[in-house]
Parts: structure tokens; sequence; C-alpha cells
């Protein structure tokens, strides 16, 4: 069965799709779709292409900007230029209840972006963000020249060799937690990988390279379009070395005890097997 648009904004479950949410006839938690119909499986299959942190992204900077514009009076989609610049001057104005102060430059871009990606998604041209950027422009203009903090882009800090020396020297290898650490920390910090990448990778994806030179690891980059081995080899330091620190793992998940049964108490030995026609025992009952 097929999707109409809503008739109060345009907002039907095939974008609800790329924005990774369900669309809710008239609330504000709904978001744009195209208006061909499309089948549930053309709606899933749009929302795997969709990574699921960029989609909440779209999916909270669209709810606010739809929110704004209904409470305004214009309809979020269409949106017109002066729909856009009206709501990029209210961002910049507007206490955030979270902060306390208005959002910062870079917000208000990804909001922007987050509102074409939603025309995209339901076949609509958007109206010219002219006004908008311009608003956009001269906010991160006036916050730079007061010093404003929130006129920078704020990044975080790439860890570097030492950080890394620091995070294994406060990690106890010695048990078999710290050693999965361990080997975390060393690998992903090898393989430069993401947290979602690193969260894919099996035991199967490591292999030994040639002459013992390292590993070799298949993992799966979503946004890299050549799939090639990387090559891991040994660390200029036995602590941090990622090779060393996965074999040592590895050893000591071999070398633990099996698990015990959860219903046997470990004073106990196990019942021996008692076949169904043998005598059962009475039970004991308290003298008196």
């Amino acid at each position: 069965m097929g999707h109409e648009v809503d008739k109060r904004g345009g907002t039907s479950a095939a974008a609800a799709a790329v924005f990774g949410a369900a669309a809710h006839r008239g609330t504000a938690a709904a978001v744009p779709a195209a208006r061909q119909q499309l089948s549930e499986a053309a709606l899933a299959a749009m929302a795997r292409g969709v990574p699921a942190a960029t989609a909440r992204g779209y999916r909270g900077n669209w709810t606010r900007f739809e929110q704004r514009a209904l409470a305004a009076g214009p309809r979020p989609l269409p949106a017109t230029a002066e729909t856009l610049t009206e709501y990029a001057t209210w961002c910049t104005l507007t206490p955030r209840p979270r902060t306390g102060r208005p959002y910062k430059p870079a917000s208000i871009d990804r909001a922007l972006a987050a509102i074409a990606v939603a025309h995209q998604a339901a076949g609509l041209p958007q109206s010219s963000p002219t006004g908008a950027r311009l608003v956009l422009r001269g906010y991160e203009a006036a916050l730079k020249t007061a010093k404003d903090p929130r006129g920078k882009t704020r990044k975080a800090s790439a860890a570097t060799p030492r950080v890394l020396r620091q995070m294994i020297a406060a990690t106890d290898t010695t048990t078999l937690i710290g050693a999965r650490d361990a080997a975390a920390l060393t690998t992903g910090f090898a393989l430069a990988a993401r947290s979602s990448e690193a969260a894919l990778l099996d035991w199967e994806d490591a292999t030994n390279a040639d002459d013992d030179q390292g590993l070799l690891y298949d993992l799966y980059r979503p946004k890299v379009t050549t799939d090639q081995p990387l090559g891991v080899p040994y660390g200029s330091y036995a602590s941090t070395c990622p090779v060393r620190a996965l074999r040592t793992y590895r050893q000591a998940l071999l070398a633990r005890p099996p698990a015990r049964r959860p219903d046997v108490p470990p004073h106990r030995p196990p019942r021996p097997h008692q076949p169904p026609d043998a005598p059962r025992r009475p039970p004991h009952r308290p003298a008196g």
C-alpha cells in the first residue's frame, strides 16, 4: 500500500524512512516524504541507506523547524525563502532550553542542511536560502568580533601515542576485562576506526600477515568505497602494540576456566542420572 502526503504540510512516511522516524499524521514528529507512492520494502531500503546518527540529527533539526514554522503560521513544507530567513533569525535570538543561550552557528548550519535534505526527500524544490545564509554569516561574524567562544568550531582533539600510553597505563591488563580494553584501544587507534566501525569487527576479520609482520583486518567502512584489508604492524612499544594486545586477550579468553552451570552450586557436585523407575528417597521431615 502506498503513502499519501499529509495535507497539513506535505508530510508522509516516505521521507520518514530517510529521516529514521515513523511518520505520524498531525504531529510535529512527522517528517517530509516523497510524494510518489512507495511500498513498505522501498521505505525499509531507504532507511537502511541513512546512518542512524545522521537520521537522529535530521529528525531533531526537522522537528524543531516544523514546530517553529507551524507556531509562526507558514507551512514548513515547502518552505519559502522568508520562512527560512525568519527561522535562522529566530535561532540567533532565542535561548536554547538546555544552555540558556542561542544556537551556535554550526548548529544553525546543520539545521539549514537538514531542511534542504527534507525538501530533496519530498521531491520538492527548496526556495533560495540566501537570506538565511546571510543571517548566519552576520551572526558568526558578530560572535567572532566579540570573541565569543560560540563563534569557533569545536573539534575533538585526536588521540596521540602519548595519550594512548596513558590510557593503557591506567588499565589493569592482568584482568580479562583489562586485556579486552587494551586490545580494543590499541586496535581502534591503529585502524583509526570509528566506534561504529570497530564494533563490527569479529575474530574472523583479523588474520596473520605474511612473514608474521602483523595482522590484516577486513574492516567495513560505510563511508569508504574501497574495501581492502588494512595492515596493522607490530608497535614500537610493547605496552601499546595492537598485535600483542589482541593476542594476549585471545590467550586470556582461551585460558579462562569453563563457565559453571548456574543451576549447580559450586560446593555440590551434580547428581547422577536416575532412571525414571528408580525408587526415590522420602523427603526428610524434622522430628516433632
